[in-house]
């Protein structure tokens, strides 16, 4: 293993109210940047990236 080649999905319940906490933290990817981003498999999410350059994002279902 090495650090930086690692990426996982965690689940939350309140997407926007963790982005907002993480934006000032300088730990979003590039893609994320812009905010929370809604995907074709119905979840929206950002990235971020843990002290060692792995991939984390986190990601909240759309059920409605």
């Amino acid at each position: 293993f090495l650090a930086g080649t690692a990426s996982c999905r965690i689940e939350v319940s309140d997407i926007d109210a963790l982005f907002a906490e993480l934006q000032s933290s300088r730990v979003l990817h590039d893609v994320s940047r812009g905010g929370v981003t809604a995907t074709d498999f119905g979840t929206r999410e950002f990235a971020t990236l843990d002290s060692d350059g792995n991939l984390l994002t986190f990601f909240r279902w759309n059920y409605g």
